[in-house]
């Protein structure tokens, strides 16, 4: 070839227009076949007459790619751009080519120009779609977006299929994100990944578009969907997949998923640091840091998260987020109960902060630490700090809250009822004027001082008719008005809180109080009208209250029973009388009171059954059918029943003759009994049986002062 080529030189050297036909098309010829040298050499020939035979586009076009190939761009573009001196048929391709090479240059302005250009030079050109298409790409990255947007809407209009819809949505999905218009980016983006899932830089900006829209359960999904796809992960370079779980373990985050965020950001500071991945990545590693710390936070894993949050602030003590750091830092010792430690971490982060809110906030958690730890004079510095310095940080009024609660704990009842009054002078719309107002009365009624009390929870139900508390006042307030003697004024408050709110926690306890002092007024009627709700309403602590037994016995007062009686005869029945030890003690000691003590007004009727139910409890229960027997040995002998009485005396002696004292007693009422019938002879034989047994006991003595005569 090379002997060939020498000898058309030759031959052809006195017809240059035929020499350098020859040279061009044998040139192209070469470069096609890869003979790129001979290429060069013969199309550099060609070029080089060109004044007296002008050279067709298509060789500009390799003289372009052979320079190019060479790195000599500026060259290239010169051949390119002579194509309007000489034309031919090639032209388009030639204007084509140099709007190409524009376009990787990053001549953004230029490149969109020549595009423009063959579009209007060559409107019915194959090539006009994907020149504007190129047309648009370089308006976006000349920052031309709207013109851009513009341009490539007509891409699908125009001659020429070179172009996919995919990359029409690609590029427009760009354009919209550099607009700001982030969903309508996103929509263009979830239409490309349908038609090509595989495309790793777009799904990757998906997931940021997402978190960027705040749609972290998107991001979530999309995350955990490509952490399965094990291909998929090992296509993306080391920075993307460090991104990758930032991006996951902050939108876990967001999603309050803390161990799934955990899962992603636990060792991330670390691996970006330890590898070269350019500032861009490495800007992650104080946030992977205090995300991590605030999932550990989250998590009630304080220690882990302080250990987090002090890295972060040793690594970043400038950063934005170390004054925040520091303070949950703080938040989390003090969580621990750790106070010192608290106190120490709090003072640490204060010098960072560089806002006076956050100056407040840490001051306000110091506050709170040091109050915990029961330095309540330092508390109330740090307290009264954040009102007076930080009047517009959102916490003067809580830190006037706390600084009450200070003086509270010190025992400084006037000062803290004071300082709780100026929460709610100062700051009456103050989420916590209420509970100041309220406290106050909770002060003043600690301390006994009632009369206090009750006007303070009477401010309250002023100033706050709709507050949460207002049920609550009413109940204290009516304890107060009942501590100072007023029932009235107590059953007042106490039946409104009764009749209006009805879901009060403190409904039941107004009950209670209501019936016990209707029952101190001795309006048992309202007593078990109030008893009786209470019995439906609230059941378990009606248990508590004895509310059964209690509406029980204010049936039997309402029939005119005494309280005493009343309140055994309940007993009794609750204990399902003579059945169990506690109804047979009760009927026993109902017995006493009638039989011995002489109550009077009680149904005997009623009584002796029960004593002879508990009487017939010999096996059971000796000691109690002893004494029921004596018992009823009394009312016999009250009502001149002297032969039965002396059997029953007699008996009672038999069944529980362990009990000394009963058993003497019982033998000397028996002999009373005899003596008042007459029959000596029974006498003189329980009286010698008293001497002989019990010698020493007082009734025996009697026994010979009474029985021993006639």
């Amino acid at each position: 070839m090379d002997d060939l080529v020498r000898t058309a030189e030759q031959r052809l050297a006195a017809h240059p227009f035929l020499l350098s036909e020859f040279r061009q098309r044998a040139g192209v010829e070469s470069y096609r076949a890869g003979q790129k040298e001979r290429a060069e050499f013969l199309l550099q020939r060609a070029w080089e007459i060109r004044s007296a035979v002008a050279p067709e586009g298509v060789v500009l076009l390799y003289l372009s790619e052979t320079a190019l190939e060479r790195g000599q761009t500026e060259r290239a573009r010169r051949y390119l751009e002579s194509y309007s001196e000489y034309g031919g048929e090639d032209a388009d391709r030639v204007l084509f080519r140099l709007a190409g090479l524009e376009l990787a240059e990053q001549n953004w302005g230029r490149a969109a120009e020549l595009f423009l250009e063959y579009r209007v030079t060559y409107p019915e050109s194959e090539r006009a779609g994907e020149a504007a298409y190129q047309q648009a790409f370089a308006l976006y990255r000349a920052e031309n977006l709207a013109e851009a947007e513009q341009v490539l809407s007509q891409v699908g209009s125009l001659p020429g299929g070179e172009v996919a819809n995919a990359d029409i949505r690609r590029l427009n999905a760009s354009i919209l994100r550099r607009q700001g218009r982030v969903a309508e980016a996103v929509e263009s983006l979830e239409l490309y990944l349908r038609e090509r899932p595989e495309g790793i830089d777009a799904r990757f900006e998906y997931v940021k578009l997402l978190f960027q829209l705040e749609r972290y359960r998107d991001v979530v999904r999309q995350a955990e969907l490509i952490s399965a796809d094990t291909e998929f992960i090992e296509r993306l370079d080391t920075g993307a997949q460090f991104e990758l779980r930032y991006l996951a373990g902050l939108a876990y985050t967001a999603e309050r998923r803390y161990r799934d965020a955990l899962s992603q950001l636990v060792g991330l500071a670390e691996s970006v640091a330890s590898t070269n991945n350019g500032e861009s990545l490495r800007v992650m590693i104080p946030y992977a840091r205090y995300y991590t710390g605030w999932a550990r936070y989250r998590l009630s894993e304080y220690d882990e998260a302080i250990r987090e949050f002090t890295l972060m602030i040793d690594e970043f003590p400038a950063h934005e987020l170390a004054p925040r750091a520091g303070y949950l830092a703080g938040w989390s010792a003090y969580s621990l109960a750790e106070y010192t430690r608290a106190e120490d971490l709090l003072r640490s982060a204060l010098p960072a902060a560089s806002t006076n809110v956050q100056r407040a906030e840490i001051l306000f958690l110091l506050g709170q630490a040091l109050s915990a730890d029961q330095q309540y004079t330092e508390a109330a510095v740090e307290f009264r700090t954040v009102t007076l310095d930080f009047p517009d940080s959102g916490l003067a009024d809580h830190a006037q809250f706390e600084y009450a609660g200070v003086l509270k704990a010190e025992g400084r009842i006037e000062a803290a009822a004071a300082a709780y009054q100026v929460v709610y002078n100062q700051y009456p719309a103050s989420g916590v004027a209420g509970q100041a107002l309220y406290n106050r009365g909770e002060l003043f009624f600690q301390a006994g001082r009632y009369e206090d009390a009750r006007q303070a929870y009477l401010e309250y139900r002023r100033a706050f008719p709709e507050g949460a508390l207002f049920d609550a006042a009413l109940y204290w307030g009516g304890l107060a008005s009942s501590r100072l003697g007023e029932p009235a004024g107590a059953l007042l408050l106490w039946n409104q809180l009764i009749n209006e709110y009805r879901d009060s926690a403190f409904r039941a306890d107004a009950m209670i109080q209501t019936a016990r002092l209707h029952e101190s007024r001795r309006d048992y009627r309202s007593a078990l009208n109030m008893l009786t709700q209470l019995l439906v309403a609230y059941p378990e602590q009606a248990v508590t209250a004895e509310a059964r037994r209690r509406a029980d016995e204010l049936v039997l007062l309402i029939g005119g029973i005494g309280e005493r009686e009343a309140s055994l005869l309940v007993r009794i029945e609750s204990g399902n009388r003579a059945a169990t030890p506690a109804g047979r003690e009760a009927i026993l000691e109902l017995g006493r009171s009638v039989f011995v003590e002489g109550l009077s007004g009680v149904n005997i009727g009623l009584i002796i059954p029960m004593l002879q139910e508990t009487a017939a409890m010999t096996d059971e229960d000796a000691p109690a059918a002893a004494e029921a027997l004596s018992l009823l040995g009394e009312q016999a002998r009250r009502v001149g029943e002297y032969a039965a009485a002396a059997e029953y005396y007699l008996e009672a002696a038999a069944v529980d003759p362990g009990n000394a004292d009963r058993t003497a007693r019982s033998l000397f009422r028996a002999g009373e009994a005899y003596q008042r019938i007459g029959r000596r002879a029974e006498v003189e034989a329980l009286l010698t049986q008293l001497q002989e047994s019990f010698p020493n006991s007082s009734w025996t003595e009697q026994a010979r002062r009474v029985l021993g005569g006639q």
